[in-house]
């Protein structure tokens, strides 16, 4: 995978967004919602979603993903979705 982070939008089903994690051998995926990066969604979530007994093929993104983050800058929430953060 290249180091472009990769999104999905908050509408999007859980199970379009594990199965595009899956494709890209991805862990997390950026979630936006008007444009604007607005959290992630991890594999974690997926598997806290599958064990709270949601249907991930009629759940929506937004209510699995990991809110907001502590990247001061969109481009920081970029990288760290991506994958390629490098913290001094």
């Amino acid at each position: 995978m290249d180091s472009q982070a990769q999104k999905i939008s908050s509408s999007a089903m859980v199970s379009e967004a594990a199965a595009r994690m899956k494709a890209l051998e991805v862990d997390r995926l950026a979630v936006v919602e008007d444009n604007e990066i607005i959290g992630a969604i991890t594999d974690c979530d997926i598997a806290r979603a599958v064990s709270a007994g949601l249907n991930l093929t009629t759940t929506p993104v937004k209510y699995a993903m990991t809110l907001g983050g502590t990247e001061d800058h969109p481009a920081e929430a970029l990288a760290n979705a991506a994958g390629t953060r490098e913290d001094g």
